[in-house]
């Protein structure tokens, strides 16, 4: 793997972070709202992936003028050429979960490797 490549992956390493750029790829959100669609995520944890993401460049921060009562997050455009590029990665997981949970993962590994059929 390239330097480059490692570093791309580090910018997504955290646990939350490529779901909550899944989730910000659909519009903004303030945080309330954020943090209710992860409710098993405590706020520490998801503040800090937040925090990252943000530092990064993947994600803005924007906070209501008028008041401190409200904070909302947004994708941005680096952010948006991110989840393009992970998008499939997402889909594939949910398949592979969806096959690991049903058992029919350790069919299809018999009768398929690398793209050939096996006998």
């Amino acid at each position: 793997m390239n330097h480059q490549m490692a570093g791309a992956l580090r910018l997504v390493s955290g646990k939350w972070k490529i779901a909550l750029l899944g989730q910000l790829a659909q519009g903004p959100l303030r945080y309330g709202r954020l943090l209710r669609l992860f409710p098993q995520v405590s706020t520490k944890v998801f503040t800090q992936q937040l925090r990252a993401l943000e530092r990064d460049g993947l994600i803005s921060r924007t906070q209501g003028a008028e008041s401190a009562q409200w904070v909302e997050y947004a994708i941005t455009s680096r952010g948006t050429a991110l989840w393009i590029s992970l998008e499939p990665l997402a889909k594939w997981a949910e398949q592979f979960h969806r096959e690991t949970t049903s058992g029919t993962r350790s069919q299809k590994i018999k009768t398929v490797s690398c793209g050939t059929k096996q006998a």
